[in-house]
C-alpha cells in the first residue's frame, strides 16, 4: 500500500511573512517605551535634586522621535553643562538669572561658588537595565496580537 502525504506550507509561509512586519513594529514600540522610561527617570532625578527653580529643565526634557527607528532624549543645553561642569566662581551681576536665584535664596555676596549636580548617569543606568526587558515584552505582545 502506498501512502501519499501532502503538506501545504502556504499558510505557514503567509503567517511568517506577517511576522516580518510584526516584529520590527514591536521592537520600535519597545524602543519608544524605553525612551519614555528614561525621560521619566531623568525627570524624577531632576525633582529629587531640586533643580527646578524655573522649571525649564524639567519641562523641556523630552523623548522625541528622530527618525523611523531612532528615538532620543532632548533637554536644554544647560542640562548637560549642569551635570558635568567644574566647580567655579560666578559673579552675581545684575540681569543674570543666577543673581535672581541667589536673591531668592537670601544670598547677598558678590560671588558664589557653583558646583556640578550630576543627575544624568544614575537614571540613565537605571533605565538602561530595563531597556532589553521592555523591548522583549513589546515584541512578545506584537506576536500575540498577530496570532489572534
Amino acid at each position: 500500500m502506498v501512502m501519499n502525504i501532502r503538506i501545504d506550507a502556504r499558510n505557514v509561509i503567509q503567517m511568517l511573512i506577517g511576522y516580518e512586519r510584526t516584529i520590527p513594529i514591536g521592537a520600535r514600540k519597545g524602543a519608544w517605551l524605553a525612551t519614555l522610561d528614561m525621560q521619566k527617570e531623568i525627570r524624577k532625578e531632576i525633582r529629587n535634586q531640586g533643580l527646578i527653580w524655573r522649571g525649564k529643565l524639567l519641562r523641556d526634557t523630552r523623548a522625541r522621535k528622530i527618525s523611523k527607528n531612532v528615538f532620543g532624549l532632548f533637554m536644554p543645553s544647560y542640562g548637560p553643562m549642569l551635570d558635568t561642569m567644574a566647580t567655579h566662581a560666578v559673579a552675581l551681576k545684575r540681569g543674570r538669572l543666577i543673581t535672581q536665584w541667589a536673591k531668592d535664596k537670601g544670598i547677598t555676596a558678590r560671588f558664589i561658588t557653583v558646583r556640578k549636580h550630576p543627575f544624568i548617569d544614575k537614571p540613565f543606568l537605571k533605565s538602561s537595565r530595563k531597556t532589553k526587558r521592555i523591548i522583549r515584552r513589546e515584541i512578545r505582545r506584537a506576536i500575540k496580537r498577530k496570532g489572534r
